[in-house]
């Protein structure tokens, strides 16, 4: 029963082989590869890019076809692949995320059929990340993270599973904060715990799409949860996209929520990107929205390199009013590997921590490390 401890040990390597990486001297960096198709959004989603195309300040790893010969040979062994001559730690952990992770979506196939589908598990993907984020008046957050998202062959490949570490309340409530990237930098409130379940995407017009996900979070007091979450993207000219989604939970304890977001996109420039972006939430069990808007300018430096420039506000209304206001920069560059990121943080915020606290400035400092895996990550 490999697949029921295999995940948090994933994390444990991953952590151990960046270490070790930097220890034993591998660190030197590889010619750098082609920049990665620009996408100006919140996600890998190539719906949300304007027409008119414009680098963003956020470069992930994009499908280049095959991966014979880029580190995913496959080997005798179902799920296994073979090592390269001169692979480091980062490369060893990489590949055992992956064929640790293609054994459990194997497994969890099969229970669906007699047998699951291999071509299916093969194709995995998900990324790994750590962060340590440091505040001069709430103090320090150390973030693992882990997001596996794969398709079963079931029900013309609606049917998906999800695998993940991270903050429950937020993943639940579906609130993407931070840049409006999938940034492992997250509130120092945040806790974060295991979990999993099933999604289901309905079928819809281009630039439309409904989905429905139900599961679990947490250990032995596990938080069951379910969302139906709707998103448009509106193209206005080549140069304008508005981004919309909405998204109806209910989750245990708290009960009943709703989350909109909305974002607007403005391509400036070929390597300039503008971006506002507004989020909130209400629930059953909250007292006031939880609100954030922010600022946010992306600018490419190409050869996966770039920047994010972000002034932003929020707060709770009807109890704490406005929590925090402030600024910050991201910088963002592949290093060691054309898939592993390392991205350092630097901001100033005014931060209110408690009901009729007075607003103290705070210093943020930040760094992270994010490994991509599977065959569409090189």
């Amino acid at each position: 029963m490999r697949h029921r401890a295999v995940l948090p040990a994933a994390l444990l390597v991953t952590v151990v082989a960046f270490v070790l990486e930097a220890g034993v001297g591998r660190c030197q960096s590889l010619p750098a590869p082609p920049p990665p198709r620009p996408t100006p959004t919140a996600t890998t989603n190539p719906e949300q890019t304007p027409s008119g195309g414009a680098a963003t300040a956020t470069p992930t790893p994009a499908p280049t076809g095959s991966p014979a010969g880029q580190g995913y040979r496959p080997t005798l062994v179902p799920c296994r692949q073979a090592a390269r001559a001169g692979d480091g730690a980062l490369d060893a952990t990489r590949r055992d995320l992956y064929d640790t992770l293609c054994e459990a979506s194997l497994w969890l196939d099969g229970l669906f059929g007699r047998h699951g589908s291999l071509e299916a598990a093969e194709r995995i993907n998900g990324r790994a990340e750590l962060a340590v984020l440091r505040s001069s008046v709430a103090g320090t957050k150390v973030n693992t993270g882990l997001d596996v998202n794969f398709k079963l062959p079931h029900l013309e490949k609606r049917l998906n599973v999800f695998i993940g570490r991270s903050d429950p309340q937020d993943y639940v409530r579906d609130r993407q904060e931070g840049f409006g990237l999938r940034s492992q930098f997250v509130g120092l409130e945040s806790r974060e715990k295991w979990l999993a379940g099933l999604g289901y995407s309905l079928p819809g017009a281009v630039g439309d799409r409904v989905s429905l996900r139900a599961g679990v979070a947490g250990g032995v007091h596990a938080i069951v949860f379910g969302q139906a979450v709707y998103q448009q993207n509106i193209a206005v000219g080549e140069r304008n996209l508005w981004y919309l989604r909405e998204v109806a939970y209910w989750k245990r304890l708290e009960g009943f929520g709703f989350t909109s977001s909305a974002d607007y996109d403005h391509v400036l420039t070929k390597t300039l990107l503008l971006r506002w972006g507004t989020v909130g939430t209400v629930s059953e069990g909250s007292h006031g929205l939880d609100w954030r808007t922010a600022l946010v300018l992306y600018q490419n430096l190409h050869r996966t390199r770039a920047m994010a420039y972000e002034a932003f506000l929020r707060g709770v209304s009807g109890t704490l009013g406005l929590t925090e206001y402030g600024a910050r920069a991201i910088y963002r560059q592949s290093v060691f590997r054309s898939w592993f990121f390392v991205d350092p943080l630097l901001g100033y915020s005014w931060l209110r921590l408690n009901p009729g606290e007075r607003h103290r400035g705070s210093t943020i400092f930040g760094l992270g490390g994010e490994l991509w895996f599977g065959p569409e990550a090189h």
